[in-house]
């Protein structure tokens, strides 16, 4: 008896879901990036080994938006300079950036301001009281 397949795919609440249709969109779980299946980028990494285990996919692109995605810059152009002249007006970032690598560790803080010039910012470069010259 065979069973019908299935495949995985991230419903608008970010999580799991199994779909006896397949995804029309891929994506990058950990960039939260969303684009075709046919995008020339994703299909480089791949070649290369890398991205596979970190691919998503989902139904359409409402949902990738809903689940937090941002469109990819080289297979959705449109879509990408939509979503970052709405970032750069100054609109609530778009759930797909929360949580980014512009935060502190998942901490929801932006990096600190750069260091003053002629400040030590590497701890091992600091001297101690005893070792000053």
């Amino acid at each position: 008896m065979n069973t019908p397949k299935t495949y995985t795919l991230i419903g608008a609440d970010g999580r799991p879901y199994e779909s006896a249709v397949k995804g029309t969109l891929g994506g990058h779980r950990r960039i939260k990036g969303y684009g075709r299946l046919d995008c020339p980028s994703a299909l480089r990494w791949i070649a290369k080994g890398h991205y596979v285990r970190h691919r998503v996919f989902f139904a359409d692109e409402a949902t990738a938006i809903a689940a937090g995605y941002r469109p990819c810059a080289i297979c959705c152009p449109q879509q990408y300079q939509a979503w970052k002249a709405a970032r750069t007006r100054g609109a609530p970032p778009p759930a797909a950036t929360r949580g980014s690598r512009s935060t502190t560790a998942g901490s929801g803080r932006t990096p600190a301001a750069p260091a003053a010039a002629g400040t030590i910012t590497d701890p091992a470069a600091r001297t101690t009281p005893w070792t000053r010259p």
